[in-house]
Parts: structure tokens; sequence; C-alpha cells
């Protein structure tokens, strides 16, 4: 018995095959098949692929964006707190009472939005990383789909495993 190449749930059409009581030789060919489906899958699975790469560049780029701009926020906010803090302990004969106050209000104020920042930085590595992870995942999915319809089509011929007579028997 002969089995059809490929996996077994490929879609095959017989193209040509030996006529019944041929006598074949070890390796010779006896059937070729083709899997126009799997051709088209195997498209898909490449433009997948392409689509996950993309995917993957932007979210990367969109990632080092948001670090971008929280590490910018990060730095305002160390810098006007070094100032705040200057003016926080300065005398009430160096500034109006009023502006002594702001300055105080604003250290506090500065020290919460940076712990909020700090978070916030902490929180967008964290997702960025489980967000690249789930990327990865699909494309190490898409990429074990290319390879099976890569063998699928690799196994379009059915060749004797041995000398003898081609008998052809219907099985269905």
């Amino acid at each position: 018995p002969l089995l059809v190449p490929g996996s077994q749930w490929t879609a095959r059409q017989l193209n040509w095959m030996l006529p019944d009581g041929s006598t074949v030789q070890k390796g010779e060919l006896v059937a070729k098949f083709s899997a126009v489906q799997s051709k088209q899958d195997l498209a898909q699975a490449r433009i997948d692929l392409e689509r996950n790469v993309l995917a993957r560049a932007g979210k990367q780029a969109e990632l080092e964006d948001k670090r971008g701009q929280l590490g910018g926020d990060l730095t305002q906010v160390a810098g006007k707190r070094m100032i705040a803090e200057r003016y926080a302990h300065a005398t009430l004969e160096a500034m109006p009472r009023n502006d002594i106050l702001d300055a105080v209000q604003d250290v506090h104020y500065l020290d919460v939005r940076q712990r909020i920042l700090t978070w916030r930085q902490d929180q967008s590595a964290a997702r960025g990383k489980a967000e690249l992870a789930v990327l990865d995942a699909q494309r190490s999915s898409y990429d074990t789909v290319e390879k099976q319809k890569q063998a699928d089509l690799a196994a379009l011929e059915l060749r004797a495993p041995h000398a003898g007579v081609l008998m052809l028997e219907k099985d269905w």
C-alpha cells in the first residue's frame, strides 16, 4: 500500500499517475499531486510572518518612544523639584511668604508626580515585555504553519518503495 504524501489533513489533487499494471522500479515516480490550497496557505503564512515582524517592530518603536517620553518627564520633574526645594527652604527675608508656601506645595506635588512617573515607567516596561511575548508566540505559530506548508509542497510526488507491479485498488 502507498500513502498519499504530505500531512494527514492536507488537501491533495492527483495530477498524474502510472497506469494500472505498470511495472515499477524502486524509487520510480508513481504519481504526482497538486496542492493548490497548500500554496495559498504557505503564501498566507508568509504574509502573517511579515505582518508579525512589522507589528513587533512597531511595538518596539512604541515602547522606545514611551520610555523616552517618560524619561523626559522624569528629568523635567527632577529639575523643577530641585528649584522648588531650593526656594522651599528660603528665609522670609529672601522671598515673599506666598512664594515660599507655593514652593513647599510644589515639592510635595513634584514628589508625587515623580513617584507616578516612575510607576508608569515600570508598568510600561512590564506591559511591553508581555506584549512582545505575545507577538513572539504568534510568530512561532506562523513559523510552524509555514514549515508545515513547505513540507506539504515538498511532498507532491509518490515514489515506488520497491520494484514490482502497480495495482490500483479502490479504498473508499
